[in-house]
C-alpha cells in the first residue's frame, strides 16, 4: 500500500512539472522562417513524359526536379538530365543530354547548361555549355561556343561569330 501512494503522489508531483514545461511561445514560433525560395515540389530520379492529344512526344529523366508553382513559375533540373524526343509514330527523332536545366513553361521555353549534347534524327552531334529551346519553334539556339559534328566533318564556332548558332529538333 505503501508503494502505491508513493507512486500516486510522485505522479501528481510530476504533472506539473512536465505541464509547466511546455511553452509554446508564439513569437519564438514566429521566428522559425522558411526561405522563400524553396520549391513546391522535389522529385528524385525523375521520369516524366509529355504527350499531345494521346501520343508521347518528349521522356524527361533528371536527378532532381524541383518546381515552383507560384509567381516565377519554373521548373529546374540538376544532378544530370536527358530529354528524348518522339515522332507521332512513336520513333525518338532526338536526343538532349546536360547536367541541369531550366524550364520556364509561361515562357515555353528551356534551357540547359553545362556539357549539353544534342543529337538529332541525322545522327548530327552539337555539343556547348549552354543552349535555349523556344517550345513552339523547331529550332535550338546557343550563345556560347560549339562543335558539331556531321559524319566525319567537325565544325567549331565561337560566340563572337555571327549569326547565332541553330539547329533543327
Amino acid at each position: 500500500m505503501r508503494a502505491q501512494v508513493r507512486r500516486w503522489l510522485l505522479g501528481v508531483l510530476a504533472v506539473p512539472g512536465v505541464l509547466s514545461s511546455c511553452k509554446n511561445d508564439l513569437d519564438q514560433i514566429a521566428a522559425v522562417e522558411l526561405p522563400v525560395a524553396l520549391p513546391d515540389r522535389v522529385t528524385t530520379d525523375a521520369e516524366y513524359l509529355y504527350s499531345d492529344s494521346g501520343v508521347v512526344r518528349n521522356r524527361l529523366r533528371a536527378g532532381t526536379i524541383a518546381e515552383w508553382t507560384g509567381p516565377g513559375r519554373r521548373t529546374e533540373l540538376t544532378d544530370g538530365l536527358e530529354l528524348l524526343f518522339f515522332d507521332v509514330n512513336g520513333m525518338q527523332t532526338s536526343r538532349l543530354t546536360a547536367r541541369k536545366g531550366i524550364i520556364e513553361e509561361k515562357e515555353r521555353r528551356m534551357e540547359v547548361l553545362e556539357d549539353v549534347v544534342f543529337v538529332n534524327q541525322k545522327g548530327e552531334r552539337l555539343e556547348t555549355e549552354r543552349l535555349l529551346w523556344v517550345q513552339d519553334s523547331a529550332r535550338i539556339r546557343t550563345d556560347q561556343a560549339v562543335r558539331i559534328q556531321r559524319g566525319q566533318d567537325v565544325i567549331l564556332a565561337w560566340a563572337s561569330m555571327p549569326p547565332r548558332t541553330s539547329a533543327r529538333m
